[in-house]
């Protein structure tokens, strides 16, 4: 699902996006599907985000931030801070896309998702390079 929901983002296919979006939502939240919907919502949310979308990124990102207040899950948190990042870097806040960054690194290198945390790392470091943190 999430790599529909990043393939149609990137492709521009925005209705496609959407049916795909919209289909995720209608998942009951459980231990089990909680994980994929977290993830298929904070990508569905950073899409939307990239393609201009922002109240429609805004409305995935909340929903996200209720499915993290219902099912306490490390990888739900994770994406939820993910998103949170990106949309603070896209506001040009670039110290609230580094401090959800840092937290959601702390998580994912603690349940050893290395491919998420590298992805969000190079996204920090950009960060870091605007503030000067990083030559």
């Amino acid at each position: 699902m999430s790599t529909l929901i990043t393939t149609y983002g990137r492709l521009g296919e925005l209705e496609a996006l959407d049916a795909v979006v919209s289909d995720a939502v209608l998942l009951d939240a459980t231990e089990v599907t909680a994980p994929v919907l977290g993830h298929a919502l904070s990508r569905g949310s950073m899409e939307l985000l990239f393609a201009g979308r922002f109240a429609a990124s805004e409305a995935l990102l909340v929903q996200l931030g209720e499915l993290r207040e219902q099912v306490a899950l490390p990888a739900v948190e994770a994406r939820w801070l993910q998103a949170k990042a990106m949309r603070a870097h896209y506001d040009g806040d670039l110290a609230a896309h580094i401090d959800c960054a840092t937290r959601a690194l702390a998580i994912l290198d603690a349940v050893d998702d290395r491919r998420t945390a590298a992805a969000i790392r190079a996204n920090m470091c950009d960060a870091l390079r605007m503030v000067g943190k990083l030559d």
